[in-house]
């Protein structure tokens, strides 16, 4: 993400030095939405490419904020997290030098083409980003990037043999729906999931990220897709001491069952006592984890 933002604060830099600033003004700007976006000639549902039969190239790239959720039970993993899409609109450029060295506008998303992108695996919205109105950046040059965010809901397979002392790991597969591989494909930036602006979670700790481009094929149509990877490490601190160590000193004490003098008449109510609370733990244990084998 850092290398990102830097590239496109580069270029706009470079877009402002290297053309003549006359003074941008208001005027200036709606100029340009009327001669670009306001044009007949522009149709935000077509891909923008002059050649309809190249493809067209967007650069992807994921900003993990936090760690929401992972839960054990209804195996889902829940985070929040910024898209970072990149590509060319071939259809929006224009000299600033006629629009008063304006080089950069903020159009909203509905206003131009955009991938439309869904996420596979999810259990809550199929496409979070239908009406979407996080900033866009539109450059002189055409470059356009968009930053959507959202709680991304999934589902995640988790294997808890060593409970609590287990590593998961969680997907998100985004897809891109309408457009096929021929039309358009994904690129990233980096093998790895942006953390610059990640908080710490007090359950897991994040071990490690990828996030890889590949393709999905649906009988005779292929998409572009990519997938953000994380992997997690339980601290088990908390279920150690708040679980585990109870347990055994609850088995611990069932044994001392036998130190209690017989003439006493306290033996079976002792026991009863221990098995009861052992009871307790145990389903307080069986809550947490899935109805699995």
């Amino acid at each position: 993400m850092f290398l990102l933002l830097s590239c496109l604060c580069l270029e706009l830099l470079s877009s402002l030095c290297f053309h003549k600033v006359k003074g941008e003004s208001y005027s200036n700007t709606v100029e340009i939405f009327k001669d670009k976006l306001a044009s007949s000639s522009y149709n935000p549902r077509i891909r923008p490419v002059v050649n309809q039969s190249a493809v067209l190239v967007v650069h992807v790239a994921f900003e993990l904020v936090s760690i929401v959720e992972l839960n054990d039970v209804q195996q889902s993993f829940t985070c929040n997290g910024f898209l970072v899409l990149r590509w060319t609109d071939e259809n929006l450029v224009w000299d600033p030098a006629q629009y008063g060295g304006q080089a950069v506008i903020h159009p909203v998303p509905q206003d131009i083409w955009r991938p439309r992108v869904v996420v596979m695996n999810t259990l809550g919205d199929r496409d979070p980003f239908a009406d979407d109105f996080s900033p866009i950046f539109l450059t002189s040059q055409g470059h356009v990037t968009w930053v959507p965010g959202s709680l991304f809901l999934t589902s995640c397979e988790l294997d808890l043999t060593n409970y609590p002392f287990d590593t998961q790991v969680c997907t998100i597969k985004i897809v891109a729906m309408t457009v096929t591989l021929d039309e358009m494909q994904f690129q990233v930036y980096s093998n790895k999931v942006d953390t610059n602006f990640f908080t710490t979670n007090g359950q897991w700790d994040l071990i490690d990220t990828s996030i890889n481009t590949s393709s999905l094929y649906a009988e005779s149509i292929s998409m572009s897709s990519f997938e953000m990877r994380l992997v997690m490490k339980r601290r088990s601190t908390f279920l150690l001491i708040d679980i585990i160590l109870p347990v055994v000193f609850l088995s611990f004490l069932n044994l001392m069952v036998f130190v209690i003098p017989e003439d006493s008449g306290e033996k079976i109510g002792y026991g009863i006592t221990v098995l009861l609370a052992l009871t307790v733990y145990m389903s307080i244990v069986s809550s947490m984890l899935p109805n699995s084998s």
